[in-house]
């Protein structure tokens, strides 16, 4: 016999003996849904019809890094903490501080057995200033991508096993990706073991534009290999029911999108022109990839795997190209399998997520990992029956538009900043998929809430969470809306911190008897009371990061789990729901970002005695009196003693806790009760200083925290404009000011500004109102623009809708029904956050000279027989609320105004504010509502500028 014929042989008998290989080819940003799969004929040919595709396979997460997290760990995002593509929350400084360097799917495959290699882009901010501080882990040969050029089609630079970087200016990215690709690969045949080589090209990825000489970057459209320059010249965007449509019941910062005009749509469209032709480089790398495998003889032994980090949207929903979304366009992704065992042109449609993926992988090498996901069924055989049919989805931080019309405004905008973007972006999602039923259900960090029934609404345009939407023959396993909403919360509200076995098998945290595993279970009426009785999830603000002091805040509340969730639940004397019975158990959680509230059910079940206030927790959480007070509503009329104002707390009692914190009030005597107010004095009169522009100031505070709240920041501009004379007001049921009983609306704190003017003797001032002070001087300046010198709007409320609560709230909203106590309640838990936590330390910092807001509000529940009333009847009727015909009328009035507001601000948005005419608004970046205490050197600085411009 020849020596080579033995050769080949012996190669042959080599190659039927050796372990499977896996090839993981990861793209960027591909989407699913604008048919770029369809675009990629070898891609089709040689993987997705001699294999097997995972219909309904989702990414956990909208955004690179996380999502890579998620892939390389088998973790859920919120347990391995890698939340944004950039430090401080992400990004590979993120991955090394979290041990993920240390701990991850490569090193395991190596474990092992298995050689593995790396060719492309590995994380975010994996760059030339740190890519060996220290070197990434778990990698026989590789060659990564390196930030600041990753993005860069033409301008590449890469690290070869951990070497100085290189760079590759002038040659296309992709190519020399797949270049190294085949050289690895080339190399990995060769070993006895088995290889796990990862590809992962930027394509279809946006181009990053820097121009440091322009202080100018941005993300514009992908760019193609010359040779595909010309491609796809007539594909249009798929003109579905979501192109450029908005979302009826739309929530947070996507449901003000203006539609996108014929400009921006051109361009959008040859954007996924351009991201099509991106990917023709990547298509013809499959073919190659392929080609070598098949002339090793090792094709039909290699796992090869096709995927994607995310999806991504361009037009869809009004919104520019992106991704970072909850819908199916961000979370729904391409996933391919071919390899031994495989089917043919298979489809699998049960739920798979990338938390699947590792245990997928370490099945492969035969090595069983707890982890958050599970393996996905590669083989005919497996059993889909004890899938779960759910993707739990997560994001924090914003929304950053990606395009020459989405991050930087227009086309001609040179500015090195983001034009469009939108801090309000974290929530928690839950996709369920069977064949029965397809939803999407989402809580936002602004509280709002989004559903979508995919099987009559595929392009998700019309939220049923929505009031306006919500059908009373709405119906899902033949039970109403309200019943599938209580199973969906508390759903999530398992998963928002599950860790390991819990995240794949949630349904057994609430029924642990197992006779629960679907919706649809859990939909029976059985059940019923044992839903409405779980706490409901909300955020307490927007925030950038995970942060599990926030997440897991105390104090606890319980799931409680009887019977299998048979029973209902009685009344008990401590913080949470429910009494132990001898059958009880308990499974305890962390509520999210923590506003926990409870539903009708719940507070009905609570109820130990109607003449008290809701006992939640046994007492009431804001130390309210037991004397419930219901103030009149606009329309209404009271008559006798109850006509008489509720008088407020005095001056001592004030004083004798805080000390001299404010000046000596002074004070209003109205027909509606005694004002107290607050002057600083100039220290120049008007004639010392002719020039100057500001010269009378008023501070309106907002709701809960009286005129001391906005001291800081009074006494700042005091001290920059000595010659201003600066007044703050306690406005109605606040501080030392009395409850008038009678309905507060704005007509009330109008006539309040009104005399203190007149008292004053000032025809005209500048406002500066914080919160609802901030609506406040909006709705006056509507109504008396004479009076009304400038205006600053700090974090202002009013342009929340009513319409976005949901029934129960909007029936607190409204009152009566034998609701109030815990209508009351509700409403000062959810403007509180959460409960009210009073740091224990206040007393000192009030002795230093600090404004301690919690201790305030304290004082003021306890102290003040009026205030909660007045609190509650301001959020009803005071102007917090549906005030957008007031802002554009103050807009248009010509007054010259500031809006300066926090990043992560869940009450107002920039958007919300240019939506109504405010066109002049400062954005602070990283910090919420409290922007007013929190940020006073910033904000005092932003209004000294502008009012030196008046």
């Amino acid at each position: 016999m020849p020596s080579w014929v033995a050769a080949l042989l012996l190669f042959g008998q080599l190659a039927l003996c050796r372990r499977p290989n896996i090839l993981f080819i990861l793209t960027d940003d591909q989407d699913l849904h604008m048919e770029s799969v369809e675009h990629m004929p070898y891609l089709k040919d040689l993987i997705v019809k001699e294999g097997t595709t995972y219909g309904q396979h989702y990414c956990t997460v909208a955004l690179c890094c996380p999502s890579r997290a998620t892939l390389w760990t088998g973790r859920a995002a919120h347990n391995h903490n890698v939340t944004n593509v950039s430090p401080p929350h992400g990004g590979y400084p993120k991955v090394v501080s979290q041990g993920i360097n240390d701990d991850n799917l490569f090193l395991w495959m190596q474990e092992a057995g298995f050689n593995t290699y790396y060719v492309g882009k590995l994380w975010n901010f994996h760059a030339v200033d740190n890519y060996d501080r220290p070197h990434a882990r778990g990698f026989n040969g590789s060659d990564f991508l390196l930030d600041p050029y990753t993005y860069q089609y033409w301008n590449a630079m890469m690290t070869h096993n951990g070497e100085e970087p290189v760079s590759y200016a002038g040659q296309y990215s992709t190519d020399v990706v797949a270049q190294k690709a085949l050289k690895w690969l080339d190399e990995a045949l060769q070993e006895e073991d088995p290889f796990f080589l990862t590809v992962s090209p930027i394509a279809p990825h946006s181009n990053w534009v820097i121009q440091p000489e322009k202080d100018l970057s941005y993300l514009e459209e992908p760019k193609p290999a010359p040779r595909h320059e010309k491609l796809f010249q007539d594909y249009s965007i798929p003109r579905d029911n979501s192109f450029n449509a908005p979302i009826s019941g739309g929530v947070s910062w996507i449901k003000s999108l203006p539609a996108l005009n014929k400009s921006v749509l051109a361009y959008n469209d040859h954007y996924q022109r351009q991201r099509l032709r991106s990917l023709q480089a990547v298509d013809e790398m499959v073919s190659d990839l392929v080609d070598s495998l098949e002339k090793a003889g090792q094709l039909e032994n290699t796992y090869i795997f096709y995927t994607t980090d995310n999806g991504y949207h361009i037009s869809q929903h009004r919104m520019n190209p992106g991704k970072e979304c909850g819908y199916d366009t961000d979370i729904h992704i391409p996933f391919f399998v071919r390899g031994p065992g495989i089917s043919r042109g298979g489809k699998v449609d049960i739920v798979t997520t990338h938390t699947d993926v590792s245990s997928t992988l370490l099945e492969i090498a035969g090595v069983k990992k707890q982890l958050d996901g599970t393996a996905m069924p590669l083989k005919p055989t497996v059993d889909l029956t004890v899938r779960s049919e759910h993707a739990s989805i997560e994001y924090w931080g914003p929304a950053v538009p990606e395009g020459v019309f989405g991050g930087r405004g227009d086309k001609n905008r040179e500015a090195g900043t983001w034009h469009n973007y939108y801090p309000n972006n974290t929530y928690k999602g839950l996709r369920i998929v069977s064949e029965e039923y397809s939803l999407y259900y989402s809580v936002w960090c602004t509280n709002e809430t989004e559903l979508f029934d995919l099987k009559f609404d595929p392009y998700q345009t019309k939220s049923l969470a929505a009031a306006s939407n919500s059908p009373s023959a709405y119906r899902l396993a033949k039970r109403p809306l309200h019943h599938l909403l209580s199973r969906l919360n508390a759903l999530i509200m398992v998963l928002k911190t599950c860790k390991d076995r819990v995240c794949t098998h949630p349904w057994n945290t609430l029924h642990p008897n197992g006779d629960v595993q679907t919706l649809k279970q859990a939909l029976d009426e059985k059940y019923d009371k044992f839903y409405a009785n779980q706490p409901q999830m909300w955020f307490a603000e927007c925030s950038l990061g995970y942060f599990a002091d926030m997440e897991n805040q105390e104090p606890q509340l319980e799931f409680i789990v009887i019977n299998g969730g048979l029973d209902p639940l009685t009344a008990q004397s401590s913080y949470g729901v429910g009494s132990r019975k001898q059958d009880t158990e308990t499974y305890k959680t962390k509520p999210l970002f923590l506003l926990a509230t409870l539903k009708l059910e719940a507070l009905s079940n609570l109820v130990s005695n109607q003449n008290k206030r809701l006992p939640l927790g046994g007492q009431n959480p804001y130390n309210m009196s037991n004397t419930l007070i219901v103030l009149p509503r606009p329309g209404a009329s009271k008559s006798g003693d109850e006509q008489r104002p509720i008088q407020a707390p005095s001056e001592a009692s004030f004083v004798a806790t805080f000390g001299n914190l404010l000046p000596p009030a002074s004070y209003l005597s109205t027909p509606n009760g005694k004002a107290a107010y607050y002057e600083l004095l100039p220290s120049f009169t008007v004639a010392e200083a002719p020039k100057s522009p500001v010269t009378r100031v008023i501070f309106v505070h907002g709701v809960q925290t009286p005129a001391i709240g906005l001291q800081p920041l009074a006494s700042v501009l005091s001290s920059r404009f000595p010659y201003a004379h600066c007044v703050l007001l306690d406005l109605w049921g606040h501080g030392l000011t009395d409850t008038p009983f009678v309905a507060h609306d704005p007509a009330l704190f109008h006539a309040l500004l009104e005399a203190l003017m007149t008292q004053l003797g000032w025809n005209d001032a500048h406002f500066v109102g914080y919160s609802f002070g901030g609506s406040l001087t909006a709705t006056f300046a509507a109504a008396h623009p004479e009076r009304v010198s400038s205006m600053v709007l700090v974090a202002p409320a009013g342009l929340l809708r009513s319409a976005n609560f949901d029934e129960l709230q909007n029936t607190y909203l409204r009152g009566g029904e034998g609701l109030e106590e815990q209508a009351q309640a509700w409403i000062l838990e959810w403007l509180e956050g959460g409960p009210l936590i009073v740091p224990s330390d206040w007393r000192e910092r009030v002795a230093r000279g600090e404004v301690v807001a919690e201790a305030v509000k304290e004082w003021q529940l306890k102290e003040h027989a009026g205030h909660s009333a007045s609190i509650v009847g301001v959020f009803r009727d005071g102007g917090a609320l549906d005030k957008h015909a007031e802002f554009a009328e103050a807009a248009k009035k010509g007054i010259q105004g500031l809006c300066i507001l926090g990043e992560l601000d869940g009450v107002c948005s920039a958007q919300d504010l240019q939506d109504v005419g405010m066109r002049n608004v400062a954005i602070l970046p990283q910090v919420g509502h409290g922007v007013v205490r929190q940020r006073v050197p910033e904000v005092a600085g932003l209004i000294e500028d502008f009012w030196n411009k008046l």
